[in-house]
């Protein structure tokens, strides 16, 4: 599903079915500054209207041109069912119509979401048991300090011990 070349005050939606379970990729340019909005998307389960993506200030990056071009291309995994991608935009600085410089990719200035094929990346290991806990046969437990560390008293500059003086050299021998 594809919402792009977006224009000044659009409100926009297309829907789309996803048969089964999949990994989709979001990659969205948009409008946004001082940690906010303007020209941004996010999709919509229609079924129980709730939305399940937003496009927001903080999991953008820029996008090259005016500072405001903001940018988002990321995965998320959809259930089976069926969506509606939204895109809403302001009045100003928009496809074609920039009022500071254009993002480096200005034909995707909206929304798209496609099915990622890319490979997944590994699973993290697992975390093992605290090894403090009883009952961990592989790890034995740190060893227990008996007495806490000495902790040097603060010294006042006056008080503090002042290094030796330097030896005198000896006279060299003639």
């Amino acid at each position: 599903a594809q919402i792009t070349r977006a224009g000044d005050s659009e409100d926009r939606s297309e829907t789309f079915l996803l048969p089964r379970t999949t990994r989709v990729r979001i990659y969205a340019i948009g409008e946004g500054q001082n940690r906010e909005m303007y020209d941004y998307g996010w999709i919509e389960e229609v079924k129980s209207g709730t939305t399940v993506w937003e496009m927001t200030y903080g999991m953008t990056f820029h996008a090259g041109g005016g500072r405001k071009n903001r940018l988002v291309n990321t995965t998320m995994i959809l259930e089976k069912g069926e969506y509606r991608l939204h895109w809403q935009s302001d009045d100003s600085h928009s496809y074609r119509d920039w009022n500071v410089d254009p993002p480096e990719d200005e034909a995707y200035w909206g929304i798209t979401v496609y099915r990622d094929e890319t490979p997944a990346p590994p699973a993290p290991p697992a975390i093992s048991p605290h090894p403090e806990l009883p009952g961990h046969p592989d790890i034995p437990p740190p060893p227990r300090q008996t007495k806490p560390p000495k902790v040097q008293k603060r010294v006042k500059p006056s008080e503090a011990p002042r290094p030796p003086e330097p030896a005198e050299a000896p006279e060299p021998e003639r």
